[in-house]
């Protein structure tokens, strides 16, 4: 049987449609059968709607919010579990959740599937840091993943203009 990790940083469907996708896709994959972990953060973390979804884990780390969420022990908790998965579904774009995600996942060979759930190209504030984070690690993520996932036109043009194959 498949087995995926979709990393999210916030697990909330009340925040909005990244978090509701993620809720959604592992609810429907769960139903159909194919074993699906997620790893998140405690920040915020809905149990009511989790306590909705089919049996499955739910892995939680640790996490500082400085304006921007970092998740402690993200890394470690990576590099001794992702061998226990054939592939993993990083959801958003701009969190360090995703970055360390594809990094350990591109470290150890395994596949995984980038759904930006939004644009990796650069807009509104922080411009600063979304520059570098793009360059150092929405690029780098985008361009190793083996498929990148969009959900209207104009998300997936910007992934193409950030490195996506148009094939995948």
């Amino acid at each position: 049987m498949l087995k995926i990790l979709n990393i999210i940083d916030l697990l909330s469907p009340k925040i909005g449609g990244a978090e509701e996708r993620t809720y959604q896709m592992c609810r429907y994959l769960r139903l159909a059968g194919v074993e699906v972990d997620i790893l998140t953060t405690k920040h915020l973390l809905d149990k009511e709607a989790i306590a909705k979804l089919p049996p499955g884990n739910i892995h939680c780390l640790k996490a500082v919010n400085f304006r921007f969420l970092f998740p402690l022990g993200a890394r470690k908790w990576l590099e001794q579990n992702i061998s226990n998965y054939d592939a993993l579904h990083i959801s958003t774009n701009w969190t360090m959740l995703s970055y360390i995600a594809g990094s350990v996942a591109a470290e150890r060979q395994i596949p995984y599937a980038f759904s930006t759930m939004g644009f990796a190209s650069i807009h509104n504030r922080s411009k600063f840091l979304k520059r570098l984070y793009r360059k150092h690690a929405s690029i780098p993520l985008i361009q190793r993943a083996s498929a990148c996932i969009s959900v209207t036109n104009e998300e997936k043009d910007d992934l193409i203009a950030a490195g996506a194959s148009p094939d995948h």
